[in-house]
């Protein structure tokens, strides 16, 4: 933020917290809210609000006064789990590993006081070498990010005997996408 703190989210915890840049001291910062556990986050461009990805919800916190909501989906727009979120412009771009739908990444454009959603673009769909995506990196007008986590392909090969680490993944495919205005 602009004092140089930093925000992590705790998924198991449910909590925001904050790297106070001063002294080096890690504190809880917040309760997001919601019923899901906190997971991607990103300070918006200009500094205020913080978003938080909450499972298929995404929480406000106003970084000046201490409130927090959640982003209201448009009606047409069934909300999916987040695993990367990205503030972008006047948007929120969302990498989601689970979407039952199919979307793999998308960009979500934000009402003008950014406490709504006018509308969504599936920008990435979840077609191979697009598996479990996974966090990214937004450079410029660009979302860089990881396009087969594998993460449960891991776990089910872990889980055959709970003994052996298996290393018989696939390769990594780092994908990038452009973004909208």
């Amino acid at each position: 933020d602009r004092a140089g703190g930093v925000y992590a989210t705790d998924t198991r915890a449910g909590l925001v917290f904050r790297l106070d840049s001063l002294n080096g001291t890690l504190m809880p910062f917040a309760d997001p809210g919601g019923s899901g556990r906190p997971n991607g986050i990103d300070l918006a461009p200009d500094g205020r609000p913080l978003y938080v990805a909450l499972g298929s919800a995404i929480g406000v916190i106003d970084l000046l006064d201490g409130t927090k909501t959640l982003l209201q989906f448009p009606p047409e727009v069934q909300p999916a789990t987040i695993d990367g979120l990205y503030a972008y412009r006047s948007s929120l771009v969302a990498v989601q590993p689970g979407d039952s739908t199919g979307r793999a990444v998308v960009q979500y454009h934000l009402s003008e006081d950014r406490r709504s959603m006018l509308r969504a673009d599936v920008l990435v769909r979840q077609l191979a070498p697009v598996e479990q995506p996974t966090t990214g990196v937004v450079v410029g007008d660009t979302l860089y990010f990881v396009a087969n986590s594998q993460l449960q392909r891991y776990r089910r090969l872990y889980a055959a005997d709970r003994r052996t680490l298996r290393t018989d993944l696939d390769p990594i495919h780092i994908m990038k996408v452009a973004l909208t205005a």
